[in-house]
């Protein structure tokens, strides 16, 4: 029946909000949901954007989140996808190493025009990042429209490092991606560091765009200390919209490319200008703690994600 709606519908927009669906007559003693290999997939080149906010799916006494069910859907033309989960419970689930990688293939094969995707609520439970991050290194850069992420729970990061290295995972490994939107009260202290190196690492290759809003003012103040740190970017707070901007600083790319129509060897020009972050370069001169955001902006910037 919905295959039948999606295939004749001409609607644009598509709405399913706090739903829950119940599947009944399958034995559910073995059930994962790598159970459910879609045998036919549902297509529809009309909707635009689609939302479905807290809706679960009962497989006989199982619960499984709606995530792991699109990928029998296929909307070529979608641009806009919100899948928020229910509110934060004990029996939440949270996205495991295959449901991340599954998810973002299904978006890469099934939705190709995405432009805006929406996480709200999601839990992540990564146990292997190192063979997690390898396989979502070779899938997120093929997400070539997708320019805007919303993420978090309303609350603060969880201290287990999954989330912040989904986070930033997504922000390094997205080729067009230019703002995400955080929907998160605190960072904590030890995870500021290494997400404002990914911060950095894009802000020199293109503008990008940090949504703050629901940030608190001291999380909020520490990022934009270690942003000011690196004067390889430009760092801007829009006080209006609660943005953090950052983006290449156009002057020391101006003299670069100078150096470069000179032929000034490689190895004089890093003596003279901050080497960009990238996976082989290392941690240079940290600012000095104690100092100010006017003199910690003349700092060097050579951190990685």
């Amino acid at each position: 029946m919905f295959g039948l709606f999606l295939k004749n519908t001409g609607i644009k927009h598509l709405i399913m909000s706090e739903v829950n669906i119940c599947v009944q007559g399958v034995n559910t003693g073995e059930t994962n949901v790598t159970s459910f290999q879609p045998k036919q997939v549902f297509s529809n080149n009309t909707i635009k954007s689609l939302k479905l906010i807290k809706v679960t799916v009962h497989v006989g006494h199982k619960k499984f989140t709606v995530r792991d069910f699109l990928g029998l859907t296929s909307l070529k033309e979608l641009s806009e996808l919100n899948v928020a989960e229910p509110d934060l419970k004990e029996d939440s689930v949270p996205v495991d190493d295959y449901s991340l990688r599954k998810f973002f293939d299904v978006m890469k094969t099934n939705y190709p025009q995405l432009e805006v995707l929406s996480m709200g609520n999601w839990t992540f439970n990564i146990k292997n990042l190192d063979d997690t991050k390898r396989k979502l290194k070779a899938i997120l850069p093929k997400l070539g429209r997708l320019k805007k992420i919303v993420i978090g729970n309303g609350l603060g990061m969880d201290r287990n490092p999954s989330q912040t290295f989904v986070i930033r995972l997504l922000i390094k490994n997205l080729p067009i991606l230019n703002k995400i939107s955080l929907i998160i009260g605190v960072i904590p202290e030890n995870e500021i560091i290494p997400f404002c190196k990914t911060l950095k690492f894009v802000g020199q290759r293109r503008n990008f765009v940090l949504e703050t809003l629901l940030m608190d003012t001291n999380t909020k103040n520490k990022i934009l200390d270690e942003l000011e740190s690196c004067h390889s970017i430009q760092t801007n707070y829009n006080q209006q919209s609660e943005n953090i901007e950052v983006s290449p600083n156009e002057s020391l790319e101006r003299v670069r490319r100078f150096m470069d129509r000179m032929n000034i060897p490689s190895s004089f020009t890093n003596i003279l200008l901050p080497i960009p972050d990238d996976d082989n370069s290392r941690n240079g001169l940290a600012a000095n703690e104690n100092q100010g955001r006017t003199s910690r902006s003349q700092s060097q910037c050579t951190e990685v994600s």
